[in-house]
């Protein structure tokens, strides 16, 4: 009943602008979030980007093609045969090659062979790897694991997102209930203040009591001054995380729809549920992509083969006509000094594999500490809610019976006030650990209800 007639409170205080205002569940919040919130949208691209790279590795399934050309010039022939170049440097060698000089000067023949002075080739060229070190496949198997690594990232950002979203959501919420308890207080201060102004035009009670209750009410005033202008700053951030549009002017009119409700208990949750947070998914992920780097690095200094044709129109020798030609070729490289290395390698990545999985499983028992912190925070929030409500309740029945006092003349304004202020702190109290119990629970269940 109380929780009725302070909403009735606040609608008729919206009266004027309840055609203008904008509902909005966290729902909605959430998935406004997930569609324009920048880091999950990053998220999302670093996926794209590791799928692109995944379909990048595939390419080196595929032969190497490429076009090539060149051409060359030089002062001097590249190569230059002359008959002592044949013949030798002996006496005989001499003789025989001065008198052919002398007889290719006198007949207009050659005296040697030149070549190689300029040239040019232009072509195709295909290499197929058959064997790389094992680091085309293993490159593949990298990409695919940097997919689902960018995968559980950016679930990773969604969760953490929203989860501040909803942070930021439940306090607009909490403020909005706040400013609700103060309607209520100001409620009560102008039925005090008709009742004391009566009494004091009766002589029943001093002036001073009606000057005490008209300060305590431009408190209150004040107060809802200050908590609007917060609400409103918490509303912008709200909207900005979510990227929701608004107009600074409009900000009074977006209303949000959830209530505190029944935060009593556990929820439901018993702090054995079995989901597997993503930060676990991920350790296992680092120590698989760990595993594959010790084969990618370690194949760099395994043998490799590869095999390749290459076909196109050559003139190297300066001809005044070239002509088409093809060529095959395989390629072998056996790293004999790399074996030794490749194997110290092999230890060395060892140990770093040896480290991830000592981390791995310390992370783990730390993500199982995690959950049963969170859980205790479940607990610990519910047994607060239980002790704020009993003293809400005992503040409000408090007020009750000191309002029914002051009227019967048994307890001073001062009195009055000081209850109607506790009753107001316990009710404050109440919303924040409420807001805080429904935080609690939402961070258990995003990580192990999924």
């Amino acid at each position: 009943m109380r929780r009725i007639l302070a909403t009735i409170t606040v609608l008729l205080g919206f009266a004027p602008f309840l055609g203008a205002q904008r509902m909005l569940s966290l729902q909605e919040c959430l998935d406004l979030c997930e569609e324009r919130n920048p880091y999950v949208g990053n998220a999302k691209l670093d996926i794209e980007a590791s799928k692109a790279m995944r379909s990048e590795a595939l390419w080196a399934y595929f032969p190497e093609v490429n076009i090539v050309g060149m051409g060359y010039g030089s002062q001097n022939p590249l190569l230059k045969i002359l008959p002592s170049d044949l013949l030798g440097t002996s006496d005989i060698a001499v003789e025989l090659s001065n008198r052919y000089l002398d007889f290719a000067y006198q007949n207009g023949l050659k005296t040697g062979y030149r070549s190689f002075q300029k040239g040019y080739l232009s072509g195709v060229t295909a290499i197929q790897p058959i064997y790389a070190g094992g680091r085309i496949v293993n490159g593949n198997r990298m990409a695919a694991v940097g997919v689902e690594a960018a995968e559980l990232q950016a679930d990773l950002k969604l969760r953490d997102t929203k989860e501040q979203i909803e942070g930021k959501y439940w306090l607009v919420v909490s403020l909005q209930e706040k400013f609700k308890t103060l309607q209520k207080a100001e409620t009560v201060l102008d039925s005090l203040l008709s009742f004391a102004v009566t009494a004091k035009e009766a002589g029943l009670i001093p002036a001073s009591d009606v000057s005490r209750i008209k300060l305590k009410r431009s408190e209150l005033a004040a107060g809802k001054v200050q908590l609007r202008g917060g609400l409103k700053l918490a509303k912008m951030d709200l909207f900005n995380a979510i990227g929701l549009q608004y107009n600074y002017l409009e900000l009074g009119d977006y209303v949000l729809s959830e209530e505190i409700g029944n935060c009593t208990g556990t929820d439901g949750l018993t702090g054995e549920e079995t989901g597997i947070p993503v930060e676990a998914r991920l350790l296992d992920i680092q120590q698989e992509a760990k595993k594959l780097e010790k084969k990618m690095s370690v194949g760099e200094l395994l043998p490799q083969v590869g095999v390749g044709v290459s076909y196109g129109y050559s003139n190297l020798q300066g001809k005044s006509v070239g002509e088409m030609n093809g060529v095959g070729f395989v390629s072998v490289k056996i790293p004999i000094t790399g074996i030794g290395k490749a194997v110290v390698r092999a230890r060395r990545m060892d140990y770093e594999i040896q480290k991830v999985s000592n981390e791995r499983a310390y992370l783990n028992e730390q993500l199982q500490l995690q959950q049963r912190q969170l859980f205790l925070a479940v607990e610990v929030a519910s047994g607060k809610v239980d002790v704020s409500l009993e003293a809400l309740a005992a503040a409000e029945e408090e007020t009750r019976r000191c309002l029914a006092d002051y009227e019967a003349g048994r307890a001073t304004v001062a009195e009055l006030l000081q209850v109607e202020l506790n009753a107001r702190t316990a009710s404050e109290k109440y919303i924040d650990d409420c807001i805080e119990y429904r935080k609690a629970v939402n961070a258990y269940r995003s990580r192990y209800c999924n």
